[in-house]
């Protein structure tokens, strides 16, 4: 081959090599997005110094927001002092008048004087000054963008003290205790709060390459799990790979109907989510094809080899509450699957809602166990036949949650069985419902991320569904029992006796649109009582209790833990079903 001919192939060769980094710096660049070849360098050089001048910054703003707190508080001390005066004075000034007078004054009645100051604004500072302590948590658990400070190393530790006595302060506000209590709870976080702010200042500029040598060393470049994040985050964001894979997927459900690897569609629109579906046609879990077996190499058919026994694991955890005197309480969601199987498939009709779930023989097997379960299957499967007289399902249509109608029932019927334990006393917390909808994108569209392809006029999308829910408020009242205010419902860490862990089920409508309306919030109306609680989207077989772990002083006077998970965590639980020491 000629020199020329060399050349020429070289050429080719490294343009085939680097053209795809090429084009992808060159569309990044044009999207006014950081170019992610640099991203590593940025890592390392960039994002430590910001990190630290954001941390020192936000803890500045604290420590200004708790002195307005400071500052509303002393006014209302201010007040209720003045006003008890006033009183004194009065009673005084009744006391010296004559016989005649004071027959007067008696027949008129005493002036009435207004000694109940207003928490509203010192509630949202201090609800403002919470806020900032869960952003500075933020930015110190996150070192950059793929690395994350372990939860139990001791800056992790620290910060969230910070944040947990800044809650406490929000909640002696939010429940109008003591003005002075709630000072001295002040005092504590101001003093909690300059002794961590004191670990972190703005980086000098001496100190910026001793910073860069630690981050290379330690977040970056020598870490494999930075390394292999990045490699992850290459292959999603690749310009090719994402230009010719959403016209593939928008051509096979158009053509064929496949909403892709995480969804199935059925009847009239509606959208499963896979996994839910997979768990009732993989054996259950307890079935020998389900276990690893090394003599006759039988296992699951699925692509998740299980091996971690979810019933075991349960049984561990009622044990180690027992020992702490706290019962447990299961509640295992049904599937959108399991009660709406006909909306799958013609073999199937109303009737058999509930029926084909695995989950009835694991109820009985964990019953067997001595572990307390709600059986929500059973009065769900009930309900569901109930849908053409309500005039709703019972669930979402493009989406895997349930809706109104399954969250208040599953908070009666858990309500229910926790008003029969022999600990159990009424509440007195007083809390009203009012209505409101709201328009909810379906999770299971957004997963097949369908709705992303867009090619000039021709875009994908699927509507919104309108959802009434039921909103839970607390009510306050005077004296003379006349509604002074009211305030969406909020969890109790600190007295609640109740602690409730849950996943995506227990987040929807509770947290985000339109909060307060989820089934924590119904289930705390129908004890009369606030629950304190630890939620996880698809985590609740494990994360939720490895969150328990780190936090075991939420534990402190409870006497109830309810965990609830949907039925395909049994199969497909984020993180498995680990012991986790408690």
């Amino acid at each position: 081959m000629s020199k020329k001919g060399e050349l020429l192939f070289v050429s080719v060769f490294l343009v085939m090599i680097y053209i795809v980094g090429i084009v992808q710096g060159v569309v990044e660049k044009k999207r006014g997005e950081s170019i992610q070849f640099f991203d590593i360098f940025e890592d390392t050089f960039v994002v430590p110094v910001q990190r630290a001048n954001t941390i020192d910054s936000l803890f500045h703003a604290l420590e200004v927001k708790l002195d307005t707190v400071r500052e509303e508080l002393e006014s209302g001390a201010a007040h209720s002092a003045a006003a008890e005066k006033k009183v004194a004075e009065q009673e005084d000034s009744t006391a010296a008048d004559s016989a005649e007078q004071a027959g007067e004054d008696a027949r008129k009645g005493p002036e009435k004087i207004d000694s109940r100051w207003d928490y509203a604004t010192a509630d949202k500072l201090a609800e403002e000054a919470l806020f900032l302590a869960q952003d500075i948590k933020k930015n110190i658990i996150k070192i950059n963008r793929h690395m994350s400070m372990d939860t139990l190393a001791k800056p992790a530790v620290a910060i969230q003290n910070v944040v947990d006595r800044a809650d406490e302060l929000y909640m002696l506000v939010y429940d109008e205790e003591d003005i002075g209590r709630i000072l001295d709870k002040h005092a504590e976080v101001v003093s909690l709060v300059e002794e961590t702010g004191r670990r972190y200042d703005p980086v000098k500029a001496y100190e910026v390459p001793v910073l860069a040598i630690e981050t290379f060393f330690r977040h970056t470049w020598m870490r494999r799990k930075y390394l292999r994040a990045y490699e992850n985050e290459i292959e999603e964001t690749s310009v090719f790979a994402n230009t010719l894979r959403p016209p593939m997927q928008f051509m096979r459900y158009t053509l064929l109907h496949d909403l892709g690897s995480k969804a199935i569609l059925g009847k009239d629109g509606w959208f499963f989510y896979k996994p839910g579906f997979e768990y009732l046609t993989f054996p259950n879990i307890r079935d020998s094809r389900s276990l690893p077996d090394t003599t006759t190499n039988i296992i699951d058919p699925s692509p998740v080899i299980l091996r971690d026994d979810p019933l075991q694991v349960i049984e561990t955890f009622k044990g180690q509450l027992s020992e702490k005197g706290i019962d447990l309480l299961v509640v295992i969601v049904p599937g959108k699957p399991t009660m709406y199987p006909d909306m799958i498939s013609d073999e199937y009709t109303p009737e058999d809602a509930g029926a084909i779930s695995h989950s009835l023989d694991l109820i009985d097997r964990l019953r067997g166990r001595g572990i307390d379960v709600v059986d929500l299957f059973t009065p769900f499967a009930q309900e569901r036949l109930r849908d053409t007289s309500a005039g709703d399902s019972m669930y979402l249509a493009k989406d895997t949650h349930w809706k109104a109608r399954g969250v208040m029932l599953a908070s009666r019927l858990v309500a229910e069985r926790v008003k029969q334990y022999s600990w159990y006393r009424g509440g007195k917390t007083e809390y009203v419902v009012d209505s409101v909808t709201v328009d909810r994108v379906g999770d299971v569209g957004a997963m097949t991320t369908l709705p992303d392809f867009e090619i000039k006029e021709l875009k994908l999308s699927f509507a919104s569904e309108p959802t009434r829910c039921y909103q839970v408020y607390k009510v306050r009242r005077d004296e003379e029992g006349n509604e002074i205010s009211r305030r969406l419902y909020r969890d109790d860490y600190r007295r609640s006796r109740i602690l409730l862990l849950g996943d995506s089920f227990s987040r929807i409508y509770q947290t985000d649109a339109p909060r307060s309306a989820g089934w924590i919030s119904h289930l705390a109306k129908e004890l009369s009582q606030p629950l304190a609680t630890i939620v996880n989207d698809g985590g609740a077989s494990t994360l939720v209790r490895e969150t328990l772990s780190r936090k075991r002083n939420v534990l402190k006077g409870k006497k109830l833990v309810i965990w609830e998970f949907v039925e395909r965590d049994f199969r497909f639980g984020a993180n498995g079903w680990k012991d986790v020491e408690l």
